[in-house]
């Protein structure tokens, strides 16, 4: 339970939690089961080992500390829920006492909103707002079918073991292009002539133009947005930005075949110095979350309760091993977001 909330800075509050014995000791089991699911033991089938083996296999610091973990990742969000706590960013745990037969103690260092101030956000839409042209060009169209035939032509050069320096999209001669018929087509999807393909292509690139439109719009809006917002960003919401960071460059090496080590040399720089160079970028992504955050409050835009919890219950089937409040917290700050920008664009229609 919640004893006590100290102010550290203008914007990061700690906050200390105290479970009675009786009440935490007893999520042992669940905490047994929780850690089980990875253990192999002898005798047994990796997380098939009996709750009672589990009980004298594991050391009992690791038990303790899950049951803590557990705890904890559902008290702080309760508690920032019910006590009405605007945090933000991630926050930081530490178990200060974890006996058995003792109370359990545990503190929470977050940050919370600091004060924003906002400019005329409804005046920047409007001037900033660009109305752009939704056609499809012939140029358009007749290109985006020859990168389709090219990606054909590349996909039958990979199969046939055709060195990869002939695999270059430039390099593809126009003989070697497959013919745009109704065969080809229907290997494509669910096309059944050529006249099907090219008017649900021209449909799917008209789609694609007005998406590129509104992103257009909302970058420069929010940017805008952000750079007349004043505000002392917490540095604790800048690291959360940068941790963001660093993960989706992760992602990206990854994809690419490459690691992060590799990486780290090709460019000569370690991950301290990756997060110097971010760090302007993260200060002005944590500038827009707030901007974002606080129209929504001032605009009574946050979504429901119920809302968050059903598109968050999407992601966790998703990704089955997903935090679930890292979850909720993502799900509702992607839902206001978007509330926030149909919400801006409803006022300049």
């Amino acid at each position: 339970m919640l004893k006590k909330t100290n102010k550290l800075d203008k914007s990061i509050i700690e906050m200390m939690f105290e479970v009675p014995a009786e009440t935490w000791i007893v999520r042992e089991t669940e905490a047994l089961e929780f850690l089980g699911r990875d253990v192999e033991l002898d005798g047994f089938r990796k997380g098939k080992a009996p709750i009672e083996v589990l009980k004298k296999s594991l050391p009992e610091m690791m038990v303790l500390e899950k049951i803590a973990e557990l705890i904890a990742s559902e008290l702080y969000p309760k508690t920032v829920a019910e006590e009405k706590i605007p945090v933000i960013g991630r926050p930081e745990v530490s178990i200060t006492k974890l006996a058995r037969g003792n109370a359990l103690e545990f503190t929470v260092k977050t940050a919370v909103v600091p004060e924003v101030t906002l400019p005329d956000y409804k005046k920047i839409t409007k001037e900033e707002w660009e109305v752009s042209s939704e056609e499809v060009t012939d140029e358009d169209f007749n290109k985006a079918i020859i990168d389709i035939q090219k990606m054909r032509a590349h996909q039958k050069m990979h199969e046939e073991n055709i060195p990869h320096e002939a695999h270059d999209h430039n390099l593809i001669k126009d003989e070697d292009l497959p013919e745009l018929t109704d065969e080809f087509v229907k290997s494509l999807g669910a096309f059944e002539t050529v006249e099907d393909f090219k008017t649900k292509l021209r449909e799917n690139l008209k789609v694609e133009k007005q998406v590129e439109n509104k992103n257009k719009n909302r970058s420069k809006i929010i940017e805008r947005i952000a750079a007349e917002t004043k505000v002392d960003v917490p540095e604790v919401l800048v690291q959360s930005e940068l941790d963001k960071m660093i993960m989706q460059l992760r992602e990206t090496i990854e994809r690419a075949g490459m690691t992060f080590d590799d990486y780290s040399k090709h460019i000569n720089k370690t991950e301290d110095d990756v997060r110097k160079d971010f760090h302007g970028d993260a200060e002005k992504r944590a500038v827009i979350e707030l901007a974002l955050y606080s129209i929504g409050k001032k605009e009574n835009l946050s979504p429901t309760e119920e809302a968050i919890t059903a598109e968050a219950d999407k992601l966790i089937a998703q990704y089955p091993g997903a935090d679930k409040n890292r979850a909720i917290a993502y799900v509702e700050q992607v839902m206001t977001n978007e509330a926030v920008f149909e919400f801006l664009e409803k006022s300049v229609k």
